[in-house]
């Protein structure tokens, strides 16, 4: 992605979330000085919400990935109170 064309994505986000169509979460490391991956909460035509995620390729395959797998779904299921979200991108039960 280009400079211009990431200003552009992150405009768009920043529209989206101030009308609350999407919510966009950022992970960072311990020291909260590192972006490593994000969370994204988007609408869904059949589905309360669809969720995806994604980490920085070093940590693929960590503990951060799998408790990120257990989390993301339990949240939105209990915090958001969503009972059907849809996964695209990451293999959740």
């Amino acid at each position: 992605m280009t400079y211009e064309a990431d200003r552009d994505d992150l405009a768009r986000h920043e529209r989206e979330i101030a009308d609350h169509v999407t919510f966009n979460y950022a992970i960072l490391d311990a020291d909260e000085q590192r972006l490593v991956g994000c969370v994204y909460i988007d609408p869904h035509d059949t589905h309360d919400a669809e969720s995806s995620w994604w980490l920085v390729d070093e940590l693929a395959g960590s503990a951060l990935e799998k408790e990120l797998d257990a989390f993301v779904p339990h949240w939105l299921r209990t915090t958001w109170g969503f009972g059907t979200v849809h996964f695209p991108f990451n293999a959740v039960a």
